[in-house]
């Protein structure tokens, strides 16, 4: 029995050494970077190159018209600007209010054709802009989210920029503060990942990339099946091909978003999400992704099999506190990127909901539960 706390220690020690090495990196990097201004093109620079602004959606017409108001508001000249709408079949009224915008041109899907990555496709076929930015219907961004993003993609035509996406709970339930805690985390993470080459990571809800990027690598021909992962795919390819993914971490290039409301909303984009990770080609993504699995699956483990052997709770307890600290230190970075307060008693309440849940999502995904694209 004596091995089986070995086993577990040494699988949660290697797991959280990764974790704080990433948090490390990211720390040090928001110490020098959070708070460098957005600055305007110069002489030496491309100066404002067209972009083509690409709004895949389906049934948000609680939330287009803010996202919408959002991008037309740029501090970018408008006659570098194309807004693309691409509606895969939307049963509300999205389409119409979005035709209230004189400046979005709104494509429709065609019947038999539907999903993210396909409303992309059409989007791109349609654009004319030098670079493409990508962004969801129900986000919301800055006047500067253009400027900040262009200016991290620079001059060059092998980037790809994916951007900080942050919730915005606007109720007061744990369920939308955890989503809050969790994407901040995941800011972290991807920014130290993509620095270190240790972790491929990409948001779909926030990235810009040159045209002839997409065009030459063709980044969803071998995975289209998949109802997610238009973002990890196409940064992955990058990666493979020699290019380089960057992380925007100014806070004009955040994009703002709520969090889901009900806890089988948060499940079903969850499945969604972690479906796509069998398709991960990244060697040291995949570890990692196996470790955060492990160290989830250990802690339910021990919790069951404590019940006939209870000095697995000594193991299982110690095991919670060194999980629960670095968890902090990655929540408290996050947060404090994004300005905003967080206590200890949320993140040792997220430290543990997170492990139940993810254990929960494991199942329905062995089970064959699969994840679509707004339940389509």
């Amino acid at each position: 029995m004596m091995m089986v706390g070995i086993l577990y220690f040494l699988i949660l020690i290697l797991f959280l050494g990764v974790q704080l090495y990433l948090w490390w990196i990211t720390r040090q990097h928001f110490k020098s970077e959070r708070n460098t201004p957005v600055t305007k093109p110069n002489s030496d620079y491309d100066e404002f190159r067209s972009v083509s602004i690409l709004i895949p959606v389906r049934n948000e017409e609680g939330n287009i018209g803010a996202c919408l108001e959002s991008l037309i508001c740029q501090d970018y000249p408008m006659t570098q600007l194309q807004f693309i709408l691409i509606n895969d079949h939307s049963t509300d009224r999205t389409a119409d209010l979005a035709n209230e915008f004189k400046e979005v041109e709104v494509l429709h899907q065609v019947d038999g054709i539907s999903g993210k990555k396909a409303a992309i496709q059409k989007g791109i076929a349609f654009a004319t802009g030098e670079v493409i930015m990508t962004i969801d219907g129900d986000c919301m961004v800055g006047e500067n989210w253009v400027t900040s993003m262009v200016r991290n993609l620079a001059n060059s035509s092998n980037v790809l920029v994916t951007g900080p996406v942050w919730m915005t709970p606007d109720k007061s339930t744990f369920l939308q503060k955890y989503q809050e805690m969790e994407q901040a985390s995941l800011n972290v993470l991807t920014c130290s990942g993509l620095k270190s080459g240790f972790l491929l990571s990409a948001n779909g809800a926030n990235m810009a990339y040159p045209r002839s990027l997409y065009l030459s690598l063709d980044p969803y021909s071998d995975n289209h099946q998949t109802p997610s992962g238009d973002d990890v795919f196409f940064a992955q390819k990058v990666y493979q091909n020699g290019g380089e993914v960057r992380f925007a971490s100014q806070q004009e290039a955040i994009a703002y978003t709520n969090p889901v409301p009900e806890l089988t909303d948060f499940i079903r984009q969850r499945v969604r999400w972690s479906a796509k990770s069998s398709g991960y080609a990244h060697g040291p993504t995949k570890l990692y992704l196996a470790g955060f699995a492990a160290v989830n699956l250990s802690v339910v483990f021990l919790l069951i099999a404590g019940i006939w052997y209870p000095f697995y709770y000594t193991y299982l307890f110690y095991g919670l506190v060194l999980k629960f600290i670095v968890d902090y230190l990655i929540i408290h970075t996050g947060m404090r990127f994004g300005n905003r307060p967080v206590c200890w008693q949320d993140a040792l309440k997220s430290s543990l909901f997170q492990v139940f849940y993810v254990v929960y999502i494991l199942v329905l995904i062995i089970a064959g539960k699969e994840g679509l694209w707004k339940g389509r």
